[in-house]
């Protein structure tokens, strides 16, 4: 996820030696760090400056993407967390569904690292919350807040689809939406998240799953993911 800066653009290696006299922008530190100074994809949660966040408005989709191959600029920004950035990159087209090598978007990385700010600007989007049966709300239970878990549940009470499951399987015919908000209670169980457990209730969660066991959520997490 970084690159030598002889591989950059010339325009991208301009900015950097602006950035670099700019002191008083990053205090001097974090773009061109003694311990590793070519990654320059290195602290974009800092990213925070005009003149960068200008660059990034300017630029073309080919730069933007180019060294990013399995995954795209959002996935980077969404871990390290950078709103104002993750809009920018949003309005210039990049793909926002986009799957890295584990079948992550940039929505679910956003969550994994509690990123709620940077995930926001995704669900504003239109971030497909349905996307593996609805497996934006297992990672929200599982990492973020009861105002996030609910942000993600209202959108998708909106958008459920019906199982498809076999009826031979002997589970009862409910949607994908309320077998994850089951999952996910007991994800919040696990975490003892109490305000998660009580949002996930009131939107229609089954209290008779709270469990503290693991198994039924490494399952799901298992059968969405190599679907």
């Amino acid at each position: 996820m970084s690159r030598s800066l002889s591989d950059l653009p010339v325009d991208v290696i301009l900015l950097y030696k602006k950035i670099l006299r700019a002191e008083h922008t990053f205090n001097g530190t974090w773009f061109a760090r003694r311990e590793n100074p070519n990654h320059w994809t290195a602290h974009v949660n800092k990213w925070s400056s005009e003149l960068l966040l200008s660059y990034f408005r300017q630029a073309s989709i080919d730069i933007l993407q180019r060294g990013f191959s399995i995954f795209n600029f959002l996935h980077l920004v969404a871990r390290e967390g950078n709103p104002r950035l993750a809009e920018i990159l949003v309005n210039k087209g990049l793909e926002l569904d986009m799957k890295d090598f584990a079948k992550r978007t940039p929505l679910h990385i956003a969550l994994i690292h509690h990123q709620e700010d940077t995930a926001i600007v995704f669900l504003n989007a239109g971030a497909d919350v349905m996307l593996f049966k609805g497996y934006a709300l297992l990672l929200a239970a599982e990492n973020c807040s009861s105002t996030m878990v609910e942000r993600i549940l209202k959108k998708m009470d909106a958008l459920q689809q019906p199982v498809t499951t076999s009826p031979t399987m002997g589970f009862p015919q409910i949607t994908y939406v309320q077998h994850v908000k089951n999952i996910a209670l007991t994800a919040a169980t696990i975490r003892q998240a109490r305000g998660v457990k009580n949002v996930l209730i009131r939107h229609g969660a089954d209290p008779h799953w709270q469990t503290d066991s693991p198994l039924c959520i490494g399952m799901f997490r298992t059968f969405v993911l190599t679907d």
